[in-house]
């Protein structure tokens, strides 16, 4: 997607002590904040600033471990741009493996991604806003629900 870059993907991870199924298998996410709620539109991609940057913040659970990359670069982390009359931008990346896969856990944590480069839809305008939705699916296949982040303000570049 052109519109968003993944900068970097900071992973916390919480074990649950029992090696039962604590949770669904299926991974099940929760929004739970932005640290802004406007960004600009950069000038330049290659000199970000901070006043380009947004970091999304995440909560997840999921019964039997099986979250991040199986080793083949599969895509298992999505974030979509769904702003109203452009079509869906969908940014698509490989979480690492959160678990060994001997262990099986039943596993929660946080993820937290930084965005940049959110592009406003015209030139004309004085501002734009946005929605970014996130997606999970486990190596199992099992798709979590999606989740929508606060309005998200893009003020123009200057």
């Amino acid at each position: 997607m052109k519109k968003l870059l993944l900068i970097i993907i900071a992973i916390f991870l919480t074990k649950c002590g029992s090696k039962e199924l604590v949770f669904p298998v299926e991974p099940k996410i929760e929004f739970l904040y932005t640290d802004k709620d406007t960004i600009k539109e950069p000038l330049d991609f290659t000199n970000l600033t901070e006043d380009n940057k947004l970091r999304l913040t995440i909560s997840f659970q999921d019964g039997d471990g099986d979250l991040g990359s199986s080793g083949n670069n599969d895509y298992n982390f999505f974030v979509y741009d769904v702003r109203d009359s452009v079509p869906i931008d969908t940014l698509a990346y490989s979480l690492p493996n959160l678990t060994q896969e001997a262990q099986k856990p039943s596993i929660k944590g946080t993820i937290t991604v930084e965005i940049s480069g959110l592009l406003m839809r015209s030139g004309y305008m004085q501002y734009d806003s946005t929605i970014l939705q996130v997606e999970m699916i486990d190596r199992a296949g099992h798709k979590s629900n999606r989740v929508s982040s606060d309005k998200i303000i893009i003020l123009p570049a200057q």
